[in-house]
């Protein structure tokens, strides 16, 4: 047998580690509560942050890309332009004079090439717009991004 203050010890030391053993399987069940509310909240969390930001994404101001010439009633410019005015989508004008003939050689997103066989023609083209503009007058060839210029041809150049 074991004297009285060893065996006094012994039954603290049990009631201590009775009383550790119930402070762990405590925190292992909170522990084991906490995982499986983030599992329900995680993809709820992550479902939230997906709307967000599609959401920003839908409704971030962007520029329309331009595609070929149009006028200002939606109909494409080409072949070519008769006399009078062509009020155009990015609010650019060309105003064709009685008797010229103007012709569209290209458009495209990034150029507009233009050909004034015979007459006279104005061009109001808008200062920053989305193209490069190209005005051709026999061998002479002119290359503007934003301007208003005048062109008369008379006769063969």
């Amino acid at each position: 047998m074991r004297p009285p203050e060893q065996l006094a010890e012994h039954l603290e030391r049990d009631a201590n580690a009775g009383r550790e053993a119930r402070m762990w399987q405590a925190i292992d069940a909170r522990r084991g509560r906490r995982p499986r509310r983030a599992r329900r909240l995680l993809p709820m969390a992550l479902a939230a942050v997906a709307v967000g930001l599609a959401a920003i994404v839908l409704t971030w101001p962007r520029e329309p890309v331009p595609t070929a010439l149009v006028g200002a009633d939606g109909k494409a410019l080409d072949g070519a332009l008769r006399p009078g005015v062509h009020a155009l989508s990015d609010a650019s004008r060309i105003v064709v004079a009685d008797g010229a003939r103007l012709d569209v050689l290209d458009s495209s997103p990034r150029e507009l090439e233009l050909a004034l066989r015979s007459g006279r023609a104005r061009f109001e083209v808008t200062p920053g717009g989305p193209r490069r503009w190209a005005v051709a007058c026999g061998d002479v060839r002119g290359e503007v991004v934003g301007t208003v210029f005048e062109v008369d041809r008379q006769g063969e150049l």
